[in-house]
């Protein structure tokens, strides 16, 4: 296993590249697939659907928000999912979006094999992050072929627990403990790991992954429940919420299970550590001696630590990222119009043909 420490040319930060340069062996596989995505900015539901409508057929969707109002809109809205089942349920509005999709449908991860988190991502505390929800959903489900690619990847190696983005460019220079060291030893401590000072850090910035449900047992087993997180008071940091999403890779790994990163080239502006996949043999290699562990012993540096610099935004993603904004305006303005929910246009490439 490599470490966040070894910076060999290109193999810093270590991703694997998407879409593959081959067709997946995986292809016509049957899985037990859940989308499990918490919608608090309802507005933002349009473009989940969008999304979700590129996940294999059978994929069942479970969808939590805040407000009987909210649930009533969202449900509607998701009528137009035709791919597998919608449930919907209200939750309280404490944890953000991790505790709503740990707890919300806790009996999930006992039915499906996979698991895919999202939620309706807004950073109102920053317009610079403004691009980092469409970064997400476009590397974690931006089209079909995407999304085969990476259950490839979960077939090819069952040691593989966890699959999800390099971190949005922008963000990288916040991936640190920093306020976040001692609320994170603490829920540590709870899963049986200690954790110790200047540990190497990874994790799914914007808690947006794809998961074995297997992979995430040891924080389920916890019986955590939403008493156990704060109320929301706009907080940014020092939260179980925080917490958790910061130990999401370790929690992989305490599970038995190695995880993966993934990148949408065009998507970002620093290539570097992005692998691309032109052979079946690639991928192989990729997981035989490519992976980051994060539990190993030894001195590590952070992410932070080799990254800290203010990238550009990459010109693909914020073409995407205005093209559904104005799209998701114009479903709005139409909705309100006919006092019904308008389904938007969105590429071919993005949803079924």
């Amino acid at each position: 296993m490599g470490s966040i420490e070894q910076e060999r040319g290109d193999e810093k930060e270590p991703s694997v590249a998407l879409p593959f340069g081959f067709l997946p062996g995986s292809y016509v596989e049957q899985r037990t697939i859940a989308a499990i995505v918490h919608i608090f900015y309802d507005e933002v539901a349009y473009e989940i659907l969008a999304y979700v409508n590129n996940l294999p057929l059978g994929t069942d969707l479970f969808l939590t928000t805040d407000t009987q109002s909210k649930a009533d809109r969202v449900k509607q809205i998701f009528k137009a999912y035709k791919f597998g089942s919608v449930a919907v349920c209200v939750v309280p509005n404490r944890g953000r979006d991790i505790a709503p999709k740990l707890l919300g449908f806790r009996e999930v991860y006992d039915r499906y094999e996979y698991v895919l988190h999202l939620h309706s991502k807004k950073s109102v505390h920053n317009s610079k992050l403004g691009s980092w929800r469409t970064y997400l959903f476009e590397t974690l489900c931006g089209s079909p072929s995407h999304v085969r690619d990476i259950l490839e990847i979960f077939s090819r190696a069952p040691n593989v627990g966890m699959v999800f983005p390099q971190h949005y460019e922008y963000i990288r220079r916040w991936v640190s403990w920093e306020a976040n060291f001692d609320v994170c030893r603490q829920l540590a401590l709870r899963l049986g790991y200690d954790l110790v000072d200047h540990h190497p850090l990874d994790f799914p910035s914007g808690s947006m992954f794809w998961a074995r449900s297997a992979a995430l047992r040891p924080l389920l087993d916890l019986g955590l429940t939403f008493d156990d997180f704060s109320d929301e008071a706009g907080q940014q940091d020092s939260t179980l919420a925080h917490a958790v999403e910061r130990l999401y890779a370790i929690i992989c790994e305490l599970s038995g299970h190695d995880w993966v990163k993934i990148s949408r080239p065009e998507l970002l502006t620093d290539q570097s550590g992005i692998v691309s996949m032109t052979r079946s043999e690639d991928l192989d290699n990729f997981l035989a001696t490519k992976l980051v562990r994060l539990t190993c012993s030894g001195h590590h540096k952070e992410i932070a630590d080799l990254s800290s610099t203010e990238t550009p935004l990459a010109p693909e993603l914020e073409s995407i990222t205005q093209a559904h904004h104005q799209l998701l305006k114009q479903a709005e303005n139409v909705g309100r119009w006919m006092k019904a929910p308008v389904f938007p246009f969105f590429p071919s490439e993005r949803g079924r043909s």
